[in-house]
């Protein structure tokens, strides 16, 4: 397909000169691969379209196996009076329609122009999105958008492999994600016992991936029982917070009035119950002021 586009396009750059004339039909069908329709009736006479060559050239010497090197049809629906005005070829799509038979769609003009645009601004979405860490959602929306998408056929493939090779690394990552929070998680837990401290707060800094912050808060759930652990995590749009304490420490401190102190530093909002509470906010200009705060209200409320 991308060979056939080179040829199309150069024919077109080449700005071949579009012919037409009325000729006999006995004359015509003379012509060395004159395109016509198989089985089609033609009138006699018929219009010869040439494009390239006059038609005059190609009635004067009809067996010329050149003539097959450019395009001459029987009442060709073309308008163009030169081959440049097509201006670009792109193919949309290549199907099967039948055993043994396929359909090409190319545009031209304008539309393929627009075609082209589209596949490059498709490309830079592709690129940001796969800078976006941990975020699988915008590249299955991309997956899905691909395939409906009018841009150049040729292309696909590629922008295929490209989303389904972002995918895999994605999951590969998250999976990272949620290991590496819970052996952070596991070692704090274990220097606050250590150390005889009923607090933990803490930057995970594990993007935005609730799985992996889901496995801290379950470390905390079942070692920590007795304690209160705030795990902080951001991307480069928004910070969240999820807080946990244990039933010792009620109500001195509860998680809903604890994440909604928070909340109010990183201009966001959250809420829960007693014992667990989140919250989200998207100024993380503030997010360390965010994680002093979280420490010093904690660490207030539990010396009251």
């Amino acid at each position: 397909m991308r060979k056939i586009e080179e040829l199309c396009d150069a024919d077109i750059k080449a700005n071949h000169a579009v012919y037409r004339k009325s000729v006999p039909l006995s004359q015509a069908q003379a012509i060395h691969s004159v395109r016509a329709v198989f089985g089609e009736t033609y009138p006699d006479p018929v219009t010869v379209v040439s494009i390239g060559k006059t038609v005059d050239e190609l009635l004067a010497n009809p067996s010329n196996p050149e003539w097959r090197n450019y395009s001459i049809e029987f009442c060709g629906g073309t308008h163009l009076g030169t081959s440049s005005q097509a201006k670009r070829f792109v193919i949309i799509s290549e199907t099967g329609i039948s055993k043994g038979v396929r359909r090409v769609i190319a545009w031209t003009g304008e539309e393929a122009v627009k075609a082209q645009q589209l596949g490059s601004e498709f490309r830079q979405r592709l690129e940001a999105a796969k800078k976006q860490e941990n975020d699988n959602n915008i590249l299955g929306q991309l997956s899905v958008q691909l395939e409906s998408l009018s841009i150049p056929a040729v292309e696909k493939p590629d922008l295929r492999k490209q989303i389904e090779d972002a995918i895999r690394s994605q999951n590969s990552k998250l999976k990272n994600l949620v290991d590496v929070a819970k052996n952070k998680a596991e070692e704090w837990v274990k220097q606050a016992i250590e150390e005889k401290r009923n607090l933990i707060v803490e930057d995970l800094d594990v993007q935005t991936d609730k799985k992996a912050i889901a496995a801290a808060q379950k470390v905390v759930r079942d070692k920590f029982t007795e304690g209160a652990a705030a795990f902080f995590t951001k991307d480069n749009k928004q910070a969240l917070v999820t807080v946990d304490v244990g039933a010792p420490l009620l109500p001195k401190l509860t998680a809903n009035q604890w994440v909604q102190e928070i909340a109010k530093v990183i201009n966001g909002k959250g809420g829960g119950k007693d014992a667990t509470a989140q919250a989200s906010g998207n100024d993380i200009a503030r997010f360390e002021e965010a994680i002093q705060t979280a420490k010093n209200f904690a660490t207030q409320r539990l010396q009251n």
